[in-house]
């Protein structure tokens, strides 16, 4: 992963892949709550008094 491929070599290798067959295991899973990668994104001090008020971005 993290490598740098050719649209081609995205197409080649997406094409053998069986996408219900990744998405039945990983529901499998979840259910037997095993975890994947779990992801924190820093939300700034602004963005976290919006969703507190909750307000967006326009009002």
């Amino acid at each position: 992963m993290g490598e740098d491929m050719t649209e081609k070599a995205l197409i080649e290798r997406d094409s053998k892949r069986d996408l219900g067959a990744e998405l039945l295991e990983s529901i499998r899973q979840m259910k037997a709550g095993q975890k994947g990668a779990v992801h924190q994104v820093a939300v700034s001090e602004v963005v976290e008094e919006r969703q507190k008020a909750g307000s967006s971005q326009r009002q």
